[in-house]
């Protein structure tokens, strides 16, 4: 390597900083595609979570006053398009995703809403033993729907 006496000397906190504007001021308006893992929503109402796919991960929060915006709630395991901006936090040096909106992708989606209505039909009791027929032990039609 090759030092020089006029290369700058940065202090930890002046190095972060210089790096906090260059990476905010580059990736203000950036989507971001992966899964989450290590969701975490604590009393503050702000969701917490890693983004992962097969070759990295990278930390997000989605604010409890965006989180209003969602559309379904976020669970691990669910693939997801985050809208949003990098950010680094100084007093850690950690850099995230800072997250506005959520697109969900795949079968995140398809299962909350199969979920959902799975318990909005048990709720009205269609599934309750008292409306389930016995079949007869010699069916004498068999319907093959393709």
């Amino acid at each position: 390597m090759n030092f020089t006496t006029n290369d700058p000397v940065y202090t930890v906190g002046s190095l972060t900083r210089e790096l906090k504007n260059l990476v905010e001021n580059k990736y203000r308006f950036i989507k971001v595609q992966g899964e989450i893992s290590s969701l975490k929503v604590p009393f503050s109402g702000h969701s917490y979570f890693t983004l992962k796919d097969e070759s990295a991960q990278l930390k997000a929060v989605l604010f409890k006053g965006s989180a209003r915006y969602i559309e379904q709630d976020l669970s691990d395991g669910q693939k997801v398009v985050c809208h949003g901006r990098l950010s680094i936090y100084e007093p850690r040096g950690d850099y995230q995703l800072i997250v506005d909106s959520v697109d969900f992708q795949g079968a995140g989606l398809l299962q909350q809403r199969f979920e959902k209505l799975k318990n909005k039909l048990a709720q009205e009791g269609l599934f309750s033993a008292e409306r389930k027929k016995e079949l007869t032990k010699f069916p004498k039609e068999i319907v093959i729907l393709t």
